[in-house]
């Protein structure tokens, strides 16, 4: 069987929020469906790190461990506090992938 090649612009047409950041960690671009879960536009995003979305709900070793797994497996999921522009919390199911 041969592999579905997915192309990122099609992938941003999901339902689930995403973005994608450089090697910094710097948000380049979301998904219509980020926004209208967080509230927060490419203008409010785009050159901040994900950072912004910080709770303070974990602790730094939970944010050191997130980013081990990250770079040692190449991905982590896990639920996460986070909030909207509103202030807003919820938990949310994140997935993070590192190419």
């Amino acid at each position: 069987m041969k592999p579905i090649c997915v192309s990122l612009p099609l992938l941003f047409e999901s339902q689930d929020g995403m973005f994608v950041t450089d090697a910094n960690k710097i948000i380049l671009r979301i998904n219509r469906a980020f926004t209208a879960i967080t509230g927060y536009t490419a203008e409010d995003v785009i050159g901040q790190t994900p950072m912004i979305f910080n709770s303070y709900h974990q602790d730094d070793s939970f944010y050191a461990e997130l980013w081990d797994c990250i770079f040692d497996a190449g991905a982590w999921q896990g639920e996460i506090w986070t909030q909207r522009k509103n202030g807003d919390l919820y938990l949310a199911w994140l997935m993070v992938y590192a190419s």
